[in-house]
């Protein structure tokens, strides 16, 4: 069962604010969204309830840093974006 989704002005705004691969992913997600809608699926796979209200926790991306010069050991700086999807 699906249920239609509207991406909001300020989500799409918000898209200027992430680099270039992370706004990319983004604008793919929301497109799929508002193509297919919200299925049970989606909100198994990444939904999450935060504050009494249900979001998407989508991924954007994961980069790798070291930090020491002597060793490698990494540092993940993962940046994820939340998208709030109507109660059903």
């Amino acid at each position: 069962m699906k249920h239609k989704f509207k991406a909001s002005k300020e989500l799409v705004d918000q898209l200027d604010s992430y680099e270039y691969d992370e706004m990319l992913k983004l604008a793919a997600v929301l497109k799929m969204l508002e193509k297919d809608g919200v299925t049970a699926e989606m909100i198994q796979k990444w939904g999450t309830h935060f504050k009494g209200r249900s979001y998407l926790q989508i991924t954007l991306c994961k980069k790798k840093e070291e930090e020491i010069k002597d060793g490698y050991i990494p540092n993940f700086k993962t940046s994820q974006v939340l998208i709030e999807i109507p109660e059903f």
